[in-house]
């Protein structure tokens, strides 16, 4: 076709707005040169879900090795760049699961709070523990045996507690919501348990029969968990023990918890989901941190 001097406006219109329609669908400057091959959640997304991914990236400042936006050490892979790797990879993996840029960049900005935020001293001397207190990683829950979700995430501290061996202890302290009737009868009766070596057994008890928090209950509870019950009656009425709990209380609330579970790892408040994926990346972050 042969553009006439009227016709030409009109072809430089439709040439214009066809270029700003693909601008607007086409990836960031950049971001067709992201590894996302190489990240284990970036593999599968679609073009559309690379855009936002690449945007977050952009914005993203990663920590502790590199102190670029994540887009700019995905240039390189090595030791430094370590956790900008898996932060890289777990914007994909939020990416994935349809979270937008803005949530996406507030959610990363608790995962680096969770790593680099506000360390509490908090008193770990005597309460129940897993692993040795020698190890480099402490976590402390502050649960209620009453709450729903403790029951979940009590048993999973456990599991990488003992997973990580000499590299995680886990310390358990009380923190009843309501200080009277069953949750604090509960309190009392773990660590009456602990007094002859068995918290743990009574307390995976105790998160799976909550309907049995009554004193008769708490007693049967002591009994399948082979304690001896002249003592375990002996340790409930000791007022030692709701001292013990009052002080973990106070304690807890001079760290403003407000709801139960709360994770410590390292003086620090966990403040992602509590569950394996995110707990074990926490984990692993620290100890590249410490150099472990």
């Amino acid at each position: 076709m042969t553009l006439t001097p009227t016709s030409r406006p009109r072809a430089l219109l439709v040439t214009t707005t066809m270029a700003a329609l693909v601008g607007s669908i086409a990836l960031p400057q950049g971001a067709s040169a992201l590894p996302f091959s190489k990240l284990k959640h970036g593999r599968k997304l679609s073009k559309a879900q690379r855009k936002i991914a690449a945007e977050a990236m952009a914005t993203i400042k990663a920590y502790q090795g590199c102190d670029k936006v994540l887009s700019g050490c995905l240039k390189q892979r090595n030791k430094k760049t370590e956790i900008a790797w898996r932060l890289a990879d777990y914007v994909a993996f939020l990416t994935s699961k349809g979270v937008n840029k803005a949530a996406i960049i507030k959610i990363l900005e608790r995962r680096r709070r969770s790593a680099l935020g506000k360390q509490h001293t908090i008193d770990t001397v005597g309460w129940p523990r897993i692993g040795s207190v020698k190890a480099p990683i402490t976590i402390v829950e502050f649960a209620d045996f009453r709450c729903t979700h403790c029951t979940k995430v009590g048993p999973l501290l456990s599991k990488l507690a003992k997973r990580y061996k000499s590299k995680v202890t886990l310390v358990f302290k009380p923190y009843p919501l309501k200080p009277y009737g069953a949750p604090l009868r509960a309190a009392q009766a773990a660590l009456a348990a602990q007094r002859q070596g068995k918290f743990w057994e009574l307390s995976e008890l105790l998160f799976s029969h909550r309907d049995k928090h009554d004193k008769a209950g708490l007693r049967e509870l002591a009994k399948r968990a082979r304690l001896d019950l002249i003592g375990f009656d002996a340790a409930m009425t000791d007022r030692a023990l709701l001292k013990q709990i009052e002080k973990s209380k106070i304690e807890g609330l001079r760290l403003g918890i407000r709801g139960t579970p709360t994770i410590y790892i390292n003086g620090r408040q966990f403040l992602l989901r509590k569950d394996e994926m995110h707990l074990t990346q926490r984990i692993e972050d620290e100890l590249f941190i410490l150099g472990k």
